[in-house]
């Protein structure tokens, strides 16, 4: 997308995130979705992208090291583990949020992780599963749930 610039929040973008996670959270589009506040948006490295100075999505994680060993991972290893990603629903299916997951994998590359990871969640898994497919990501598990 031309004009697209993908780089980290700062300070000033930080109201303007509070919404896009309140709208996130209002679309409901995802279970379990609680929009964060700007104390939270303070405290994290936010990648954003930007097309003509405004926002229209984010992604955002954490670095971990493994303190368990399992079928993937063995302890100390690091992972950069992806907590959220929102884009505008007008600017879906544009390439935004590919730009935004290799921003932040380059990012992660550059700080040594070994893998990134992330627990995804949308009521829509079919269109979720190919987007992570299109970026390299490979099909774990899952974990499905019924109320009764």
């Amino acid at each position: 997308m031309k004009d697209l610039i993908i780089e980290f929040k700062n300070e000033d973008d930080i109201p303007t995130l509070v919404k896009l996670s309140k709208t996130f959270e209002e679309e409901n589009i995802c279970n379990g979705i609680v929009a964060d506040d700007y104390d939270y948006f303070k405290k994290v490295d936010v990648a954003v992208a930007r097309l003509k100075g405004e926002i229209i999505g984010y992604i955002h994680g954490r670095f971990e090291y493994k303190t368990e060993n399992n079928r993937l991972f063995y302890v100390g290893q690091k992972t950069y583990y992806i907590e959220e990603m929102y884009v505008k629903k007008e600017y879906r299916s544009m390439g935004v949020g590919k730009e935004l997951f290799k921003f932040i994998e380059e990012y992660a590359k550059m700080k040594s992780a070994e893998y990134i990871e992330v627990t995804a969640v949308s009521k829509d898994f079919r269109r979720l599963l190919d987007f992570y497919e299109e970026v390299g990501m490979v099909y774990w598990y899952s974990e499905m749930n019924k109320k009764l």
